[in-house]
């Protein structure tokens, strides 16, 4: 093995490792991406069922409606709480964890909201502002993917490219070299 070699071939495991782990942090932030634009439709499913509530009549379909958008919430919060593990050392813009608060709050007491006007106003915006800041966390962090970790990784592939190419080609001179 020549020196050369030796070197490209030390420089390319290095690349590699780097290439791997930010791939596995790349996945971290695809998992997390997924989960917050999962919560955000189903924030925005329960936000709809909500509003119909004002609309419903009879109380057996007002409280199918209910249940639905409990449902949904707890289904919104669930992958905020997932996303948030995904990427624990990340905090996620636009959601607060007092917000989330609210939401389980208002989500434990819905079926009584659902009585009293001010109460239904009240939980009315904390879903409202709940469902507009968890749409903005999931398109906030996958523009923070595109502009820093996507660059990274796509950097860090290419190198590992460009090494392998130069290894390989040194390889065959050396192998066409030796039979000649």
């Amino acid at each position: 093995m020549t020196r050369l070699e030796e070197s490209l071939d030390s420089q390319l495991e290095a690349a590699r490792d780097v290439r791997d782990k930010l791939g596995s942090a790349l996945e971290q932030w695809r998992i997390c991406g997924t989960l917050l634009r999962t919560s955000a439709t189903s924030a925005t499913q329960a936000l709809q069922q909500w509003q119909q509530l004002a609309k419903a009549i009879d109380p057996k379909h007002k409280i199918q409606l209910a249940l639905e958008c409990r449902a949904a919430l707890q289904a919104a919060l669930i992958s905020v709480e997932c996303a948030q593990l995904a990427l624990p050392h990340v905090e996620i813009k636009h959601i607060s964890n007092r917000q989330l608060l609210a939401v389980k709050h208002c989500n434990t007491y819905m079926i009584t909201d659902i009585a009293n006007l001010a109460r239904y106003q009240h939980t009315s915006k904390v879903f409202i502002s709940f469902e507009s800041n968890a749409s903005k966390a999931s398109t906030w962090l996958y523009e923070m993917f595109n502009k820093t970790l996507r660059h990274d990784f796509d950097k860090a592939e290419e190198t590992v490219r460009h090494l392998a190419k130069t290894l390989r080609d040194h390889r065959e001179e050396v192998f066409t070299a030796a039979r000649k």
